[in-house]
């Protein structure tokens, strides 16, 4: 019986990593769309710089991905580069003021359910939890820049806390989907 549910979760954990592989490729694509939006239509959010950051997170993310996954020892592995890779991507992109992707900070939690591994989902919660706070931190020294209203320290500490709450109630609800 044990043989049997570990062949399933081994293979779910096979299945799912080929599918975030595509979401991660697709990102790829994401690079030069952006360029190419920003070009034709004077759209600023991002800059070259930073569609070309996220293309290169984008490539080393699915190339690492690549070569792990063919290694059957290290397909473990592959869920953290990949899962740790996208919050990267979102985080970096949260960083710009004129981007607003406050729930985009659940996709990653809410990703590693499908792995069926409540410790996993716990240590992937925590990763992009910091992650989330550290963007933020980013964040508000460029947003009191902009608003007289609130000093970094302000902005951080009343978005900080908001963002933990809206969290803190989703990861609650995802535990209790497991």
């Amino acid at each position: 019986m044990d043989d049997k549910r570990d062949s399933y979760f081994y293979e779910n954990e096979a299945r799912v990593n080929s599918i975030l592989l595509k979401v991660c490729a697709f990102l790829i694509l994401f690079a030069p769309c952006a360029a190419l939006a920003s070009a034709l239509w004077d759209y600023s959010a991002l800059t070259y710089t930073d569609d070309l950051v996220i293309g290169i997170v984008a490539v080393a993310i699915v190339v690492i991905s690549i070569i792990l996954k063919r290694q059957e020892r290290l397909n473990h592995l592959v869920k953290y580069i990949m899962l740790i890779g996208l919050h990267t991507a979102i985080c970096y992109a949260g960083t710009k003021i004129e981007i607003n992707i406050f729930m985009a900070y659940a996709i990653v939690p809410a990703l590693s359910c499908l792995y069926f591994d409540k410790w996993f989902t716990v240590r992937i919660g925590e990763i992009s939890y910091c992650w989330m706070l550290i963007s933020l931190g980013l964040r508000s020294t460029v947003e009191a820049a902009y608003s007289s209203k609130y000093s970094p320290f302000e902005w951080f500490g009343v978005y900080g806390f908001r963002m933990t709450i809206e969290y803190i109630v989703m990861f609650l609800i995802l535990l209790l989907l497991h």
